[in-house]
């Protein structure tokens, strides 16, 4: 039984590293009436190649620093580096937690990484201007068997950055009053095949906003906003910061890009969402970029998304409808749908989901994850 689980865990993991030394379970214990900061910590996991956001707290007292949530299999768990200048050192081997089923735990330690199988310190480098930590190494969970450590997961391009107010980023806020006008959607979504719904666009001034222009259940009416550059052209800033879903145990961010997708590479590209303008026909197409909803922002060449759109088209009937935005009624969840018009649930994509199915972009490229 020993060797089974073993086995399960090393096919799960599967990079072993040879014990430079001797750690020992004794868990990080933070001062007692520590003050924390809630920060967002951006990271890539090697083991289900999914980048997404994650909330830690971060305490200091004197040059030592302390963070919880960071393991991520165990946010329980606190490690403590030490402050000199910019960087902050995390010595190797700190205890996270037991693993294993009952009768055959493990001894799970965090430990720093630069690539192969070598363990390390765990570094993070500190902006002074902004508070923005990154990671000079990954950081491991990596569990002791017979003398070697073997990872139960792997984080990479590890970004903290400090959470304002707690809520994620500044999503758009519409002003009252205005005019929207429903158009039919039309576009082709790179994992459903071609998809059509209504979306809604309003004005103020020069200034743009869009609503409803993607299917995810959890986003629906959040708004982006743009601007008119002239009487033939909408420009909607890539990067917009939509909503945040707390499903409890982890919060995720999602986020608007403007982006294309190269076929031919499968390379995808984030810019500007651009629409151009019809008058006869009250028309509105995309030029070159699609729209891209992101859970978090791309801080990689490894990202993960529900959803891109390409190849835009927008119908309208040439009239506004006159609703307000004040009564302006939220348009239901749309969800996802098969070829044959069965309606599925929309799920988030976590990495420990049964329902994790979607498209991941890894160093650049599109490839499915079934």
């Amino acid at each position: 039984m020993k060797k089974i689980l073993l086995l399960a865990i090393a096919s799960a993991c599967c990079t072993a590293s040879a014990m430079a030394q001797a750690f020992t379970p004794n868990p990080v214990t933070p001062p007692d009436g520590l003050t924390t900061t809630t920060m967002n910590a951006n990271v890539t996991s090697e083991s289900w190649s999914y980048t997404f956001d994650t909330e830690v707290q971060v305490g200091i007292v004197g040059n030592e620093m302390y963070i919880q949530g960071l393991t991520l299999d165990f946010p329980d768990a606190w490690i403590k580096g030490s402050i000199e200048g910019d960087d902050i050192t995390f010595a190797q081997g700190q205890f996270i937690d037991y693993f294993g089923e009952e009768g055959y735990s493990y001894e799970l330690y965090a430990c720093g990484y630069t690539g192969g199988s070598s363990l390390c310190d765990f570094v993070l480098h500190r902006d002074a201007a902004t508070g923005i930590m990154t990671g000079a190494t990954g950081l491991g969970e990596f569990m002791e068997y017979e003398g070697y450590y073997y990872n139960l997961d792997r984080l990479s391009n590890i970004k903290i950055t400090p959470v304002e107010g707690g809520e994620g980023g500044e999503a758009v806020v519409v002003p009252d009053g205005l005019e929207w006008k429903e158009y039919n959607l039309s576009a082709e979504d790179l994992r459903e095949g071609m998809v059509d719904y209504t979306a809604q666009l309003a004005f103020d001034g020069d200034d743009v906003y869009l609503t409803d222009f993607c299917q995810e259940a959890l986003i629906s009416g959040a708004a982006i906003k743009g601007y008119r550059a002239d009487e033939e052209t909408l420009v909607f800033p890539s990067e917009q910061f939509l909503e945040r879903y707390d499903d409890g145990d982890e919060t995720y961010d999602f986020y608007f890009y403007g982006a294309t997708y190269d076929e031919s590479t499968n390379l995808v590209t984030t810019g500007d969402f651009i629409l151009d303008y019809e008058a006869a026909s009250d028309t509105y197409h995309s030029r070159f970029t699609g729209i891209l909803i992101t859970l978090g922002q791309i801080t990689s060449s490894e990202i993960s998304f529900t959803e891109f759109l390409q190849n835009i088209v927008l119908f309208g009937n040439g009239e506004a409808d006159g609703v307000t935005s004040v009564d302006r009624p939220v348009t239901s969840a749309k969800g996802f749908y098969t070829l044959d018009g069965r309606r599925m649930p929309s799920y988030l994509l976590a990495p420990t989901s049964s329902l994790n199915k979607g498209i991941i972009i890894k160093n650049g490229r599109v490839s499915f994850n079934r």
